[in-house]
């Protein structure tokens, strides 16, 4: 079963439970939240190989050309399921209804040990070459990241109190170093999340991303070439930007509408299809 699939599965029956007297469709919603902003550093800025006594030193030979370059745009992206005005005004919603109309939503990767419906995130998409991916079956893992639900103005903000938000582990181009040469190629290594060894250099290389309000980073390993291959360095790859997130009330302004369910969310129309199932079997 997909992580999609098994996602919509756990959580559309504690959904229907909490959610007796209204339609589902106006209790949550689905809405996108984008990072977007350009790349701050170039390539070649922040390279850093590792010495035999663990220490490391900055690499100044030649660089090939790598996909990002210091000034081109990209973005972060995911969709995520946030409960609306009426959720909190359902009588079967069982929480404490919040006097200043405030509510805060932690967001979670499949990854993560939680069992919110709220604020799942299945999966990361960043412009460019990078994709999620898996760590030896690994799901994505989200931490630091909470979205701010004002009722009154029905609108919602990114906040990390925290200090600073990551989600791990994405995938993206790299280099192979070759130590005895003191040079780098590109590479896609399968050596997801920094394996020391027994993995093949040619395939997708895992990395973490990080940031905070305007910025975000994504380390990306280094590895070397031949047998009992290990992570040699790392490329830190800086962006610098802001979030974005919809604004839905009627006297708002500075949002993009987004469409409430009723159309194919990314990856909730499963749990939506149950529940109106379960609804429409429940005795008069």
């Amino acid at each position: 079963m997909s992580p999609t699939l098994r996602i919509a599965t756990l959580f559309a029956p504690m959904l229907a439970a909490a959610m007796p007297s209204q339609a589902v469709a106006a209790l949550y919603r689905e809405i996108p939240v984008t990072f977007t902003g350009v790349v701050a550093n170039d390539v070649t800025d922040s390279i850093m190989i590792r010495q035999p006594d663990g220490s490391s030193v900055p690499y100044t030979g030649p660089v090939p050309d790598y996909p990002y370059k210091k000034g081109d745009t990209v973005s972060i992206s995911f969709n995520t399921i946030l409960p609306t005005q009426e959720y909190y005004a359902d009588p079967g919603y069982a929480g404490q209804v919040a006097a200043d109309g405030i509510y805060r939503i932690n967001v979670f990767g499949p990854g993560n040990t939680g069992t919110d419906f709220f604020g799942v995130a299945p999966d990361f998409d960043v412009s460019g070459p990078m994709t999620p991916t898996s760590n030896a079956g690994q799901d994505l893992a989200i931490n630091g990241m909470t979205i701010v639900y004002d009722s009154n103005a029905d609108s919602y903000s990114m906040d990390f109190a925290s200090g600073g938000w990551l989600a791990s582990l994405m995938d993206a181009p790299g280099f192979l170093y070759d130590p005895a040469l003191g040079t780098l190629s590109t590479s896609r290594s399968t050596c997801l999340g920094g394996s020391p060894s027994s993995c093949i250099l040619f395939g997708d290389g895992g990395f973490t991303l990080t940031g905070g309000a305007t910025s975000a980073a994504a380390a990306i390993p280094l590895y070397t070439s031949g047998a009992g291959s290990y992570v040699s360095g790392l490329y830190n790859l800086a962006f610098s930007g802001s979030w974005s997130l919809p604004t839905f009330g009627g006297g708002s302004t500075g949002g993009t509408q987004v469409p409430e369910p009723g159309m194919a969310l990314l990856f909730g129309i499963g749990a939506w299809a149950v529940v109106a199932r379960q609804r429409k079997q429940r005795p008069a």
